[in-house]
């Protein structure tokens, strides 16, 4: 949209005709696309959150692991003692989680 907006001002500094329906045509195209792009990135964003809350009520103990470790990024050795658990033990269900997740995103996906 800038940049049509910055062809009609150099255009009209130069005194040179631009057509309103080129602009028009341009403008709506621009939006079209834009309008496209943000209903998808939408629509997978809405997707990801439905994934995830639906891990979080099958595996919740695997979610609050994964959710601590990969995002808050609190130590494997924290987590592993806040739920009793070992090292390996806390890396079995991020590895469990994140497999779970692809295996939710396949079968959708595919």
């Amino acid at each position: 949209m800038n940049k049509a907006l910055d062809y009609i001002k150099k255009s009209s500094s130069k005194h040179e005709f631009v057509c309103q329906e080129e602009v028009a045509a341009f403008l709506e195209e621009q939006n079209s696309v834009d309008a496209e792009e943000v209903f998808l990135r939408k629509e997978k964003k809405e997707f990801m959150y439905m994934v995830l809350r639906r891990f979080r009520k099958k595996q919740p103990i695997n979610y609050e692991i994964l959710i601590q470790v990969k995002y808050l990024e609190i130590s494997v050795e924290t987590v592993a003692e806040e739920y009793g658990l070992t090292k390996s033990g806390v890396n079995n269900r991020i590895y469990k989680a994140k497999r779970w997740l692809q295996e939710e995103f396949r079968k959708v996906y595919e």
